[in-house]
């Protein structure tokens, strides 16, 4: 059993433990139990998932395209949950983070840094910001489309796919502390709304229609941005600088536009750390256990 569970790869398992948990609340506070499709969302998801990810992995041969399509596939089986997070955060958990969240600001920092930035809001520094914010959607894609279609360092993918799956995994903190942010908080402190152009239109459209609107901590723009960056900075020392600059304007975004605490930033950083770390240890770890069950198969 224990081999047969370990031909399975370490992403394999982060996918399980992205989608197990929305499956099991979802399942839990369901009134219509499996009828209902946020809780078949994430459980089919994961079946599916499993189903071919199997296929690929007890395949004698594995050509190039199959490679692909089976490292795609977790697109995908993840997106099809963190879209209906809107609906399933309030589902599991009506309470709100937020006055807690606040209350933690203002012990550790002595304020509010999204109304004390407001001084600075005009046209010109909304729209540079939102489009930095926007960037992050881009650069995250970026990163990950060009991890599976160009990296040829199967053991650098391997990594860097757990390590970013193991942050994405962080959207399970949204069941434990659903909040929706300064914006929305701390509405009665702001002067009045941001004064921004089509960039800052086009981040608030995506963030009421898109996001799941209770993502407020830990600040996944952060630990997903600083992850990027601790990456690049192992691997492509070219690019170390202008992502730095560029992951520095993204975290001032977050909290200029009023999305974030600066707690969540910190929660995010962690973040970053922990998985981009503890990833690599992970995969390792599962390389050697694999080998001592007689299993010699690629890390992803």
């Amino acid at each position: 059993m224990l081999r047969a569970l370990l031909r399975l790869s370490p992403i394999d398992w982060g996918v399980v433990l992205y989608l197990l948990p929305f499956g099991v609340a979802t399942l839990v506070t369901a009134r219509a139990g499996l009828a209902d499709p946020l809780v078949l969302t994430p459980l089919l998801s994961l079946g599916g998932y499993l189903l071919l990810a199997w296929y690929f992995r007890t395949r004698a041969s594995r050509g190039r395209l199959l490679e692909t399509l089976y490292h795609l596939l977790v697109i995908p089986a993840l997106a099809f949950t963190y879209f209906r997070l809107r609906e399933i955060v309030p589902m599991v958990n009506g309470s709100s983070a937020d006055p807690g969240l606040a209350a933690l600001d203002l012990w550790l920092f002595g304020g509010h840094a999204s109304v004390w930035l407001e001084r600075w809001a005009s046209r010109g520094t909304v729209e540079f910001f939102a489009f930095f914010y926007q960037l992050y959607m881009v650069l995250g894609a970026g990163f990950i489309l060009g991890e599976i279609f160009f990296d040829r360092d199967r053991e650098r993918q391997a990594r860097f796919g757990l390590g970013i799956l193991l942050v994405l995994g962080a959207h399970v903190l949204y069941l434990l502390v659903p909040a929706r942010g300064p914006l929305v908080h701390l509405l009665p402190l702001f002067q009045g709304p941001l004064p921004g152009g089509p960039l800052h239109r086009l981040v608030v459209h995506s963030q009421e229609h898109g996001g799941p609107l209770f993502d407020a901590f830990p600040s996944l723009h952060t630990a997903v941005t600083v992850f990027l960056l601790l990456h690049v900075w192992r691997s492509f020392p070219a690019w170390r600088w202008p992502l730095a600059g560029t992951t520095v304007c993204i975290l001032i975004s977050t909290v200029f536009l009023r999305y974030h605490y600066l707690i969540d930033l910190l929660a995010g950083l962690l973040l970053a750390a922990v998985t981009f770390w503890g990833g690599a240890w992970l995969l390792r770890a599962y390389g050697r256990w694999q080998a001592a069950a007689g299993l010699h198969l690629p890390p992803w």
